[in-house]
């Protein structure tokens, strides 16, 4: 008998239209599952943690064809992991070091900037970059956005200016971020593979793609982290050049597009709704289209795991001026031992196959 019900379940479920036709008729396998999807959010991610040791060290254990993982900022932190040949290993070093992160009380861009560099080299380890770049199945893809005009500069002024311009733009219309950012694709897919990935084939903003090069993938980390004001650009990849590479949540914070795959796309998630790109937070108007999440299913807590919390909320970055490291740090804590919680919950889902018990159709995404 199932621990869980849908009142006490610790996570959401929500399928597409084609996503939950597909659950429907044929319950849930892992060859199912051609993509996956890793937002931006930093901390929030850690309610995920334990569901992403659970899925790259269990559910895809073995896997022969093609996943394919698109990230963003701490989404493509956490895809680095899954693609080394430990990857529950390399997901444990990446939280715990950064869970234990401590700045000074006046940190500035360059403290902050140095501390993610050792963050990006705890989760390498001394071999990641090669397992990365060479991993049989899963490929990898980062986003990172190339300042473009006032945005490709390094000092704050103008980028303080460039951000006020493209967030004014982007109210009008997303289309207009062409205009401040252009999206660059960084990847390990095989282009002659017979099994093409979804995420090469974006074209609904200026979009360029590279491939992924033990020259240039622990600096594309860095740059798919690189919050503008926050955390310095870097200003060469191998591959796009000398440029000014910020956050790739800027344009594709919970994503919003136009994949084409035959198979299901899964995203664990750590908001059971979607904020397309780093500029709509406040544009409550601003929604993903839903046919771009039909092949969707998303994975998210519950209202009440959330409630279960300390504070009544997941981690987010706020909490490291909101909070001491003696308060915040073991908050952060029990935050990533209650995500065990959703890794349960899913590995009992695929045991069980009672997926549409909980599975709910996601006519449109929820915002």
């Amino acid at each position: 008998m199932s621990q869980y019900n849908q009142s006490n379940s610790p996570a959401v479920l929500l399928a597409g239209r084609d996503a939950y036709n597909h659950i429907r008729q044929n319950g849930l396998q892992p060859q199912h599952i051609n993509a996956m999807l890793g937002a931006s959010g930093g901390p929030k991610w850690f309610l995920l943690a334990a569901l992403d040791q659970y899925l790259a060290g269990d559910y895809f254990a073995n896997r022969q064809q093609p996943l394919d993982l698109l990230g963003t900022s701490a989404g493509g932190w956490r895809f680095a992991c899954y693609c080394q040949k430990q990857p529950a290993a390399a997901t444990k070093r990446f939280v715990q070091h950064y869970s234990q992160t401590v700045y000074s009380a006046q940190a500035d861009a360059d403290e902050i900037t140095d501390k993610a560099i050792a963050l990006v080299d705890e989760l390498l380890g001394d071999h990641g970059v090669e397992q990365i770049i060479n991993h049989p199945s899963f490929r990898l893809h980062l986003v990172v956005c190339r300042g473009r005009h006032l945005a490709a500069s390094n000092n704050k002024y103008r980028q303080t200016a460039a951000l006020a311009v493209a967030a004014s733009l982007n109210a009008l219309s997303r289309d207009f971020l062409g205009s401040c950012f252009e999206r660059i694709v960084l990847h390990n897919s095989d282009l002659s593979a017979a099994a093409p990935s979804p995420f090469l084939q974006l074209n609904d903003l200026p979009t360029r793609n590279y491939k992924l090069t033990t020259e240039n993938l622990r600096a594309g980390l860095l740059a798919t982290g690189a919050i503008p004001l926050v955390i310095h650009p870097q200003q060469y990849l191998t591959g796009p050049g000398k440029g000014y590479y910020y956050d790739g949540g800027i344009v594709d914070y919970h994503f919003d597009l136009p994949l084409k795959t035959k198979g299901l796309v899964l995203y664990p998630h750590f908001y059971p709704a979607i904020t397309p790109g780093w500029f709509d937070k406040a544009l409550k108007w601003r929604s993903a289209a839903a046919e771009n999440y039909r092949r969707v299913l998303m994975i998210a807590p519950s209202s009440q795991l959330i409630a279960s919390l300390p504070h009544g909320k997941i981690s987010d970055r706020n909490d490291f001026k909101n909070l001491s490291p003696d308060q915040r740090i073991p908050y952060w804590q029990t935050v990533i031992a209650e995500g065990q919680r959703l890794a349960e919950f899913f590995a009992e889902r695929h045991v069980k196959q009672d997926w549409m018990e909980y599975v709910q159709l996601m006519e449109t995404p929820p915002r």
